[in-house]
């Protein structure tokens, strides 16, 4: 296969922007001032200053960041849960009620977690998966919308990206690790790229109940309005933008009060300021 198995698709590439300012504009202030001049470009006048990193640095913490994003996720978010879903499920699969996930998530806290990323960034995906092969008992495993780096139209090929911190005795150290799924002739089959290298480390083909493969990827991609592989914009990218806008409003109102209020020598009758 042609490529590097971290490659992203176009789609991931033109929405990267977006879902980054979302992620930014929830985590609140700290963050947004952290990204510096991506949100608050410094003015050009202090270039021709003798110290402007300085001048930058009181310039944007004066500034005041809006934290509305957040707060609106939650709100919306709360209303949508004001009360339990109904979901009707299998004898067999309701344990899923009391844990739907790996890392232990009841299926009514996994559904809020959707519900939340859907609202930030119009976008998640779950993979279905099994403690063993042919399990009548599966679980369900979230995906980021940053996670789902390439995929296909026809829904037969899926890299998920799962690099992160891996604990090395009492210290965290960076791991690269993709996951693809796909179908190779009509079969499900997964394979997993691992270490600096991305080398190929493990390949399974996923079996149902008795021993038969999958013709299907057991993988969903929600969307804020549909079930599209392909991505939309954020639902709340305007109160974003908005709060971004605010951020830079208040630097330079707040800059331009502080030196409105700084005392000016005047000379008045003198050749020279001696």
């Amino acid at each position: 296969m042609a490529g590097n198995v971290s490659e992203r698709h176009p789609d991931y590439l033109d929405r990267e922007s977006e879902w980054k300012l979302v992620r930014d504009c929830a985590r609140g202030e700290t963050k947004i001032k952290a990204e510096a001049e991506e949100y608050l470009p410094k003015p050009s006048a202090f270039n021709a200053e003798n110290a402007p990193k300085g001048l930058y640095q009181a310039y944007q913490q004066r500034a005041q960041f809006p934290d509305i994003f957040d707060p609106t996720v939650n709100g919306l978010a709360g209303t949508i849960h004001r009360t339990e879903a109904q979901i009707n499920l299998p004898a067999k699969l309701e344990p899923l009620w009391e844990k739907a996930t790996p890392d232990g998530l009841t299926l009514e806290a996994f559904h809020a977690r959707i519900t939340r990323e859907l609202l930030e960034t119009g976008r998640y995906s779950i993979l279905v998966g099994a403690s063993s092969e042919g399990s009548d008992m599966v679980w369900l495993a979230g995906y980021s919308t940053e996670a789902l780096i390439n995929w296909s139209e026809s829904r037969d090929f899926f890299v998920l990206d799962e690099s992160g911190k891996v604990r090395n005795g009492f210290t965290w150290e960076d791991s690269k690790k993709f996951r693809v799924l796909e179908l190779i002739d009509g079969v499900y089959s997964v394979r997993i790229f691992q270490g600096d290298n991305l080398n190929e480390v493990h390949r399974v083909t996923p079996q149902a109940k008795g021993g038969k493969p999958l013709e299907e990827i057991p993988f969903v991609v929600i969307g804020a309005r549909d079930l599209s592989v392909k991505p939309e914009t954020p639902p709340l990218i305007g109160v974003a933008r908005s709060a971004v806008a605010i951020y830079q409003l208040s630097a330079d109102y707040r800059w331009q009060l502080f030196m409105t209020g700084q005392e000016t020598p005047t000379f008045i009758n003198c050749d020279a300021p001696d």
